[in-house]
């Protein structure tokens, strides 16, 4: 989903909720050039920060253990590494949104 458009799941959420509505998204497309975009919206979009409470994200990072189900490292299908997922996480955290992994 490109910024701004319609069929972008955070236009969405901008257009139809305010600060007082509780929400909760939950990113898992499986599919890097779909998430990726998305991820990095969430992370620069100070209006998606007072809007989105919960985050979840299945961040699908370079792992050897997970390489049979995400890809080999070279695939390019994961990207970072477990401790840059958690900088990026604990700054989400830190900009108010409580923000959620998992493997």
């Amino acid at each position: 989903g490109i910024e701004g458009d319609d069929k972008n799941p955070f236009t969405m959420l901008k257009n139809e909720f305010e600060k007082d509505d509780f929400v909760v998204v939950k990113l898992d497309i499986d599919t890097t050039s779909v998430e990726r975009p998305l991820f990095q919206q969430m992370l620069k979009d100070p209006k998606l920060h007072e809007l989105v409470d919960v985050f979840y994200f299945e961040h699908h990072v370079k792992l050897d253990e997970l390489q049979p189900f995400w890809g080999t490292h070279d695939s390019g299908l994961t990207e970072g590494t477990i401790h840059e997922s958690l900088d990026l996480f604990h700054w989400l955290r830190s900009a108010g949104v409580a923000a959620h992994y998992w493997i």
